[in-house]
C-alpha cells in the first residue's frame, strides 16, 4: 500500500490505518503518521472566474431593473394620461360635444380639429397650432390660449370668458356671439377683433362687443 496516499482534505488517518499499512510492507520506510492534510494541500478556488461570474449576473439584474423603470414611464408618456394631445398631433379629428376640461394641449397641432360643443375649461392650449379649429359653442373659459395660432378658427357662440390669450393670434377667426368678459387684451389685438365682432352669446347673454370692450 502507497502511503505516500492522503486522505481528503481535513481528515485524520487514524493510527491503527499507519501500522496496518507498516505490517503488509517490511521495504517500506517509516514515516510520521500524517494526522492532517488540510494545511499544506488546501487548493484555492479559482476566485477569479467565480467573480466575473458574479459581476456579469449582477449587470444583467442592473440592466432588467433599469427597463423595468422605464416601462410605466414610456406608457405615460404614449397615453397622455392627463396630458392628452401635449406635443402631439390631433389635426383633423372630432372632440366635439365631450368633456375635455381635464385635458392639456400644450403645444399641441390641431389643425381643423372640430372641439365644438365641448367643455374645455380651464384647459391649456399654450403655443398650439390651431388654424381653421372649431369652437363653435365649446366653453374656454379661464383657458390658456396663449402664444397660440387661432388663424381662420370658429368661435362662434364660443364662451372665453377670462381666457388668457396674451400673444395669440386671431387673424380672420370667426367671433360672432363669441364670449370675451373679462379678457386681458392688447389695443391692437383689441382693434383687430373689433373690427369683426358682433352677436350676443346664446349662453351667457353678452354681447360680443361689448365684452371686447370695444369703442
Amino acid at each position: 500500500m502507497d502511503l505516500h496516499h492522503r486522505a481528503p482534505c481535513c481528515q485524520l488517518l487514524p493510527a491503527a490505518n499507519v501500522f496496518r499499512a507498516r505490517a503488509l510492507s517490511r521495504n517500506v520506510a517509516a514515516r510520521p503518521a500524517v494526522t492532517s492534510t488540510c494545511a499544506q494541500h488546501h487548493e484555492p478556488q479559482p476566485a477569479a472566474g467565480k467573480q466575473l461570474r458574479q459581476l456579469a449576473t449582477g449587470g444583467l439584474v442592473a440592466v432588467a431593473a433599469a427597463a423595468t423603470l422605464l416601462l410605466p414611464l414610456q406608457a405615460g408618456a404614449v397615453s397622455g394620461g392627463a396630458s392628452k394631445g401635449a406635443n402631439i398631433p390631433i389635426s383633423g379629428q372630432d372632440f366635439s360635444n365631450k368633456d375635455l376640461h381635464k385635458d392639456q394641449y400644450t403645444k399641441g397641432v390641431m389643425r381643423q380639429t372640430n372641439f365644438s360643443g365641448s367643455n374645455m375649461r380651464g384647459v391649456s392650449m399654450f403655443g398650439v397650432v390651431a388654424k381653421e379649429a372649431k369652437f363653435v359653442g365649446t366653453d374656454l373659459s379661464t383657458a390658456d390660449l396663449s402664444s397660440g395660432d387661432f388663424e381662420g378658427a370658429d368661435f362662434t357662440n364660443a364662451n372665453l370668458s377670462g381666457a388668457s390669450v396674451a400673444n395669440a393670434r386671431f387673424q380672420g377667426a370667426k367671433l360672432e356671439g363669441s364670449d370675451w368678459t373679462d379678457v386681458v387684451l392688447r389695443k391692437d389685438q383689441i382693434r383687430y377683433l373689433c373690427s369683426s365682432a358682433q352677436g350676443q352669446n346664446p349662453k351667457t347673454g353678452n354681447d360680443t362687443r361689448e365684452s371686447l370692450m370695444c369703442p
